[in-house]
């Protein structure tokens, strides 16, 4: 067990990926499996790669023994006991059966920066993590059948903006000595507005230009900025410039293995480095401390990619921590791919058209023939 919990701590801090998550997917019909992936891996390139201020949608309801599961199709969510000494469970949990007691009404829950641990067990694979950079302010409210949550980011820039809002319980945490005590009490104190999500965010419109977050690319996202963002996730309309579209075959129990989630993640991040035209990524932030070139990704890919995350997952914090070059606009546009005729995976299309030698010959997703479609 100790073994595997080192496993578990390594690929936390290099690849903020572990490799358990695909267990939650076995417990989905074929069918859902390939639509909760294809989701997932939607928000991964949200909220990983491009580091956006505001998460993609996510839809949860509690189950029978208030366990957190993914709307529609009851994925079970995956939350460490080992975080934060389970605080982190304990508080989210309260939050979503607030949210879902009270349909219509807002629901706030605040996870500081700082440790991601409480104890030095080595069996604790939060341990070797280290802490969180940024803050996590998840905003939820339920529509009567579901609880629509959005996960925003926050630097240090954006504390006094958190401050505001919980006034109280934020001040009570800071007077505490221990930073586990802060962190705890934070996390486990959701705010319980009483007022709907419009009515929140239009209370917001002084300080307009106060950054919020600066991400991994020094790009910062005012409070104007992360409002509109907000709004625009709620409503199902935040872009995502790269898209997967697993297909049902490729996700049978047999297939499920932890080292086809290991090996799926990389072939993610290989996946938007080639998008990219990327040598080599810095995998950095206290989470990822690996520099990663395509050549060493090409050697160990197996041609399917994927990550099994959500914006409340213990992993998901994890992963936002650091990410590549933001796109410009013209690098969003849907047409930069092309389809695979074999597994209908996109494929970006060669940067250097000049150089023909140096083409893709053979599909990144399932291996076959690109010849005759665009080599």
């Amino acid at each position: 067990m100790l073994a595997q919990n080192r496993a578990e701590g390594s690929s936390l801090k290099k690849w903020s990926f572990n490799p358990a998550e695909y267990q939650g997917l076995k417990t989905l019909s074929l069918k859902d499996r390939a639509e909760a992936l294809n989701r997932n891996l939607d928000s991964y390139v949200n909220h990983v790669l491009e580091d956006n201020v505001v998460s993609i949608p996510y839809y949860y309801r509690l189950g029978s023994q208030n366990e957190i599961l993914v709307y529609p199709n009851n994925t079970p969510v995956y939350l460490d006991e080992r975080e934060r000494g389970g605080a982190y469970k304990k508080g989210l949990t309260e939050a979503l059966k607030y949210a879902t007691d009270n349909p219509g009404n807002l629901t706030l829950l605040y996870s500081p920066p700082g440790k991601t641990s409480f104890d030095d067990d080595p069996n604790n694979p939060y341990t070797q993590v280290g802490s969180y950079n940024e803050g996590q302010l998840y905003m939820m409210y339920s529509d009567g059948s579901k609880v629509n949550n959005v996960a925003v980011s926050v630097s240090k820039s954006g504390e006094g903006w958190v401050k505001d809002i919980f006034e109280d319980i934020y001040e009570q945490a800071e007077s505490m000595n221990l930073e586990e005590e802060r962190i705890s009490h934070l996390i486990t104190h959701p705010l319980k507005t009483g007022i709907g999500i419009e009515t929140f965010l239009s209370i917001w419109n002084h300080d307009l230009d106060r950054v919020i977050y600066k991400n991994n690319k020094k790009h910062e996202y005012t409070l104007r900025d992360t409002l509109g963002l907000i709004r625009q996730s709620f409503a199902g309309k935040l872009a995502v410039s790269m898209r997967s579209r697993f297909k049902v075959d490729e996700l049978t129990d047999d297939k499920l293995t932890e080292g086809f989630m290991i090996a799926a993640y990389k072939d993610w991040i290989l996946a938007y480095m080639v998008a990219n035209n990327l040598e080599s990524i810095k995998l950095g932030g206290s989470c990822g401390d690996g520099e990663v070139s395509k050549d060493s990704l090409l050697s160990i890919v197996n041609g399917n990619f994927g990550q099994f995350i959500n914006n409340i997952s213990s992993l998901d914090r994890l992963l936002k921590q650091k990410g590549p070059k933001e796109l410009t606009e013209d690098e969003s546009k849907k047409d930069r791919f092309y389809e695979c005729k074999s597994c209908h995976g996109s494929i970006p299309f060669e940067k250097n058209v000049k150089d023909r030698a140096g083409w893709l010959t053979n599909c990144p997703h399932c291996g076959a023939n690109l010849k005759g479609i665009c080599v």
